[in-house]
């Protein structure tokens, strides 16, 4: 199906046909997500975050948890006159 943007304030959106939020039983919150060049759009579950507790305490057995730009404040200390 073929639609258009429409303005809404300083953001642009889109239309969805009455029967596509019927079949899709879509209420007033979204999910909304972006893979490559395509937009996503899914009725709310209520648990965007879930799973993310275990992946961070997996990462943490792993010692993946590390700051990849090293300690920060080293250079803020480094560069501020107190």
């Amino acid at each position: 199906m073929k639609t258009k943007l429409v303005d809404i304030g300083n953001s642009k959106g889109i239309r969805i046909p009455k029967s596509f939020i019927e079949k899709c039983q879509l209420k007033n919150e979204l999910e909304l997500d972006l893979v490559d060049d395509t937009i996503i759009i899914k009725k709310y579950s209520g648990k965007i975050r879930s799973g993310w507790r275990e992946a961070f305490e997996k990462m943490n057995k792993n010692n993946e948890d590390v700051l990849i730009a090293g300690n920060i404040t080293d250079s803020f200390e480094k560069d501020w006159e107190w």
